[in-house]
């Protein structure tokens, strides 16, 4: 039954694409201006999060409906021109690959534990998108094997013109709350 929920979601979010229907944010923003962003992704309809909205050093990021919840916030500071390190709003962690390995998943970690694998080159597309270089890997972060379903972790892999590795900045009003809440019986918490 999860296979055949995942496979219509999958195949609405084309159709509603497809139709120019898919929810998207209104304007860009920069990924450096100070402020906390949704990570938002073009070619799902939704935004990065940190999974099952976790407080855990190493928890993934994932792709998650964006609805303004501060594990889907993310603030850009200055590393030096176009690189940034990025910290979760509801953690404080910084953003990261979990090795130096193709198909890395990214996580949350401490920043005192971030160092320059949490550095990321913000290039733009010109689109009013971003496509987030890893500065020690040289690989980008993107939506594991191009999937637009729910919860599917975030990754590092090789830059090229991929659509899972298009990301949009919008500034966040706000700060939603905290998360939690499980799901039971096939649910989710991914909030």
């Amino acid at each position: 039954m999860k296979k055949l929920t995942r496979a219509l979601a999958a195949l609405s979010c084309a159709v509603f694409a497809s139709l120019g229907m898919m929810a998207s944010p209104a304007s860009a923003a920069s990924p450096g201006d100070g402020a906390f962003h949704s990570m938002f992704s073009p070619l799902s309809g939704m935004c990065a999060a940190v999974g099952d909205n976790s407080d855990a050093a190493g928890a993934g990021l994932i792709q998650y409906e964006c609805n303004g919840m501060n594990n889907k916030q993310f603030r850009g500071t200055s590393a030096g021109g176009n690189l940034y390190t990025f910290m979760v709003r509801s953690t404080g962690m910084c953003i990261m690959p979990q090795s130096l390995f193709d198909h890395a998943e990214i996580v949350q970690q401490p920043s005192w534990n971030c160092g320059p694998l949490a550095v990321w080159a913000a290039e733009s597309l010109g689109d009013d998108t971003y496509r987030l270089r890893n500065q020690a890997t040289g690989l980008c972060m993107g939506v594991a094997w191009g999937k637009t379903w729910s919860g599917q972790p975030l990754d590092q892999t090789t830059c090229g013109a991929f659509p899972g590795q298009r990301w949009h900045f919008t500034a966040a009003s706000g700060g939603g709350g905290g998360g939690g809440g499980g799901g039971g019986g096939g649910g989710s918490n991914q909030e």
